[in-house]
């Protein structure tokens, strides 16, 4: 019926859910307690002994060497211990789990989540070992298959193979249900034992390569000794003397069976071999640079840091030699790199010396030919220039005169005398080249402005000729161009400001000027004075034109914003007027009186504007302008209010309404719930009540206040509603409910026959096993 219906979500559901579960970990459980077992039976015989020493694992490390690798033997001594500690808490704790008297009580999921622990113990929680399969579990606990033969030992081959047929087949993995291995020690007994067979097998592979890397080494020894040159810094035998006696050692520990030192000493002989051999090819190079020094030595050159970078080079040497006699190249690679860098950098002085003293040379050269030529420009060009020159009036060359005699006593010094002193300071006979470098720069640079001094001169007659044929056609373009100024500044007068007419009276002043010099031959200054006058006269034009400009585009925005604001205050003001005194707040009819102000202030500022002129007509420009722009910032403000304000009633007026609505739908719902039968009248009171506070929304715009207690009221209404409605429910709820029962409980009297009664029974069968360690634990 409807009841049942009600129940199932709530009570059959859940119910069924913790059935399965139930069913499910008691499946596991049995599951993991048959797993569990047979892995601790699998480690326990991997284990076996009282010590480490006398497990299987031990005797397989020590039969390959182990027992000769005193850091090897500790680590893996130190593995097994704690396996077989691990193994022997795990044996108590699966005491403890098979004990009916210690799980008495212990939920199923508990026993579970303990069981997993157990496992855990063994399997450890990496991710590695926890995702193995059977098949590869079997493997990691067979210490058969890391082996590349099986050993010696026919007792301990007999337990090997014993333990691979009782592992055949058997189920070791479990996913867990319950424990998180995230939770839980990194390490299990497993884990131990993956490390030992993994040290294990790394003694196998040394026993296999420590015979070739001592061959590789001695072999590589044999070849280096023939690169070695003779004669050489060292004898061959002090050179190999050390490496001759780790060879030695290396061949004692390989026959003790010793194959990881052996590695370990054939590896580093090897590296050392190579510094030996870094060790001659550093020789030879510095070699090959000492005679290229002596080279350049040879033709005279003496290089100032020369000799301390040979003797820096020759330490270095001696360094080394020290220490490979003394068995120390490792210390010795470090003095190799330094005799390179020593050795380069001497190299590197003594010819950076030879090429400073041909790049002077190639300078001074140079320097000469340009000396040669400017003195030739002087007489040929210059010097009739000047002549020309001195025709003019002295105003047109006073400047440049002196200018000239610097330069002839520039030049003639440079010829005369510095060019033999720079020679001498370069010469090979005084190498004073860093000396000679810095003449040279200085006298490029005198040189260079000697040459701009001279050509200055020449420029100026050209700049004179040019002026005497040009300067009439100049004034009179610079007259007409006063004249322009003058032309306009009377057309817009009522425009331009006084700045202007200061212009335009210096820009006639200079213009006379430049007619006065030009009369004397002044021409430089004629034409100094003409293009004055032109800028004066262009500048003068120029700013009137602004001037004019600027105010015709404030007088057009100011227009503009008259009818775009007027237009805009006018719709603000309607808008607001139309607006019911319900909707309207004290901020909205502030920002209507500001607009209605700051529009009559702004239209007294358009109104000042008659008869100004000039910079005042500009500035009351200006300011009726931002006085436009201030109402149109005040419009805004009012219109975004006016908007703000007119939402927020609708919004309220709305919530009140939907409010009203909402409580006679719940009002409506209650009375159907609260009028059935099995409601037996309750709830009754609270619907009621809702019924008396329900507010009626009126048809007429009301105050804000109206409209928040309206909205409120029917909130409440509906609260009362629901509060019935959900007391009718139960009170409902609860009638089906007894009926239901009642229904039951009919069907079990009716199906109970004559001598009914209880009876218990079950079986069960308990799980156990060995107690210690030794013994097998059985099944599950």
């Amino acid at each position: 019926g409807v009841g049942g219906y009600l129940l199932t979500p709530r009570v059959i559901r859940p119910a069924w859910q913790r059935f399965q579960r139930r069913r499910a970990l008691q499946r596991h459980l049995e599951v993991l307690r048959a797993r569990t077992s047979n892995l601790l039976n699998a480690c326990s015989q991997v284990l076996q002994g009282e010590k480490p020493e006398e497990t299987m694992l031990y005797q397989l490390f020590s039969a390959y060497g182990g027992e000769h690798e005193e850091e090897l033997r500790a680590d893996v001594w130190e593995a097994l211990r704690r396996s077989q500690e691990a193994l022997n808490d795990a044996f108590d704790l699966r005491q403890k789990l098979i004990d009916p008297t210690v799980q008495k009580g212990r939920s199923l999921e508990e026993q579970v989540r303990n069981w997993e622990m157990l496992y855990l113990t063994l399997v450890g929680s990496r991710e590695e070992i926890r995702n193995l399969t059977d098949d590869e579990l079997r493997a990691l606990l067979d210490p058969l298959l890391v082996l590349e033969r099986e050993p010696d030992d026919v007792q301990l081959a007999r337990q090997l193979d014993d333990l691979r047929r009782e592992m055949v087949g058997t189920p070791l993995k479990v996913d867990l249900m319950v424990v998180d291995p995230s939770q839980t020690d990194a390490e299990g007994i497993l884990g131990y034992i993956d490390h030992v067979k993994g040290q294990i097998a790394r003694l196998q592979a040394a026993q296999r390569e420590a015979p070739e890397r001592l061959a590789e080494a001695k072999a590589r020894r044999q070849a280096i000794e023939k690169e070695v040159p003779s004669p050489f810094v060292m004898s061959r035998r002090k050179v190999f003397a050390a490496l001759d006696r780790r060879l030695a050692q290396a061949e004692a520990d390989l026959q003790a069976g010793r194959f990881l030192r052996t590695i370990r000493q054939a590896d580093a002989i090897r590296r050392d071999l190579e510094t030996v051999r870094a060790f001659v090819a550093a020789v030879e190079a510095h070699r090959r640079r000492q005679s290229q020094i002596e080279a350049i030595t040879a033709q005279g050159y003496r290089p100032p840091s020369l000799t301390k970078g040979l003797e820096e080079a020759e330490a270095d040497l001696q360094a080394i030699i020290r220490e490979i006699e003394a068995g120390g190249y490792q210390a010795a690679a470090s003095w190799i790199e330094e005799l390179e860098a020593d050795s380069r950098q001497a190299l590197a002085d003594a010819q950076a010396w030879q090429a400073l003293h041909r790049q002077n040379q190639a300078a001074l050269d140079q320097l000469r030919k340009e000396a040669d030529r400017l003195e030739q420009y002087r007489q040929e060009t210059v010097l009739p220039a000047w002549q020309t020159l001195q025709t003019y009036p002295q105003g047109n060359w006073a400047d440049v005169a002196a200018r000239l005699e610097e330069a002839t006593q520039t030049l003639q010094a440079l010829r005369d005398d510095r060019l033999r002193r720079i020679a001498r300071l370069n010469s090979l006979e005084e190498q004073k080249l860093t000396e000679a470098e810095a003449e040279l720069t200085q006298a490029k640079a005198d040189l260079a402005r000697t040459e701009r001094q001279l050509q200055a001169l020449v420029q100026r007659l050209e700049e004179v000729q040019t002026a005497e044929r040009t300067i009439q056609e100049a004034l009179r373009l610079t007259e007409a161009e006063v004249e322009k100024a003058i032309a306009f500044r009377d057309r817009e007068d009522v425009k331009i400001g006084p700045a202007v007419d200061q212009q335009i009276a210096q820009a006639r002043r200079q213009l006379e000027e430049a007619r006065r010099l030009a009369e004397a031959r002044e021409f430089v200054a004629a034409v100094n004075a003409q293009m004055a006058a032109r800028q004066q006269a262009t500048a003068a034009y120029a700013a009137a034109t602004e001037q004019v400009q600027a105010i015709n585009e404030l007088q057009e925005a100011l227009e503009a914003k008259v009818k775009q604001v007027g237009k805009r205050v006018k719709d603000c003001l309607a808008e607001a007027e139309a607006l019911p005194a319900v909707v309207q707040t004290p901020e909205l009819n502030k920002l209507v009186r500001q607009v209605q102000r700051g529009f009559s202030q702004a239209q007294k500022a358009r109104a000042t504007l008659t008869g100004l002129e000039d910079q005042a007509l500009a500035e009351a420009l200006k300011a009726a302008v931002a006085a436009y722009e201030t109402v149109e910032k005040q419009v805004a403000q009012a219109e975004q209010r006016l908007n703000t304000d007119r939402r927020a009633y609708d919004r309220l007026h709305q919530a009140a309404r939907n409010a009203v609505r909402s409580a006679q739908r719940a009002i409506r719902s209650a009375e159907r719930t609260v009028s059935h039968p099995d409601a037996g009248r309750v709830g009754v009171g609270s619907l009621r009540r809702a019924r008396s506070i329900l507010p009626v929304l009126p048809k007429t715009p009301v105050s804000r206040e109206m409209l928040a207690r309206i909205r409120d009221q029917a909130r409440e209404a509906k609260m009362y509603a629901e509060a019935a409605q959900q007391q009718a429910r139960q009170r409902i709820e609860w009638a089906r409910a007894e009926r239901e029962r009642k229904r039951r409980r009919e069907r079990r009297r009716s199906s109970w026959g004559p001598g009914w009664g209880s009876s218990s029974g079950g079986g069960g069968s308990s799980w156990g096993g060995g107690s210690s360690r030794r013994r097998s634990s059985g099944g599950a």
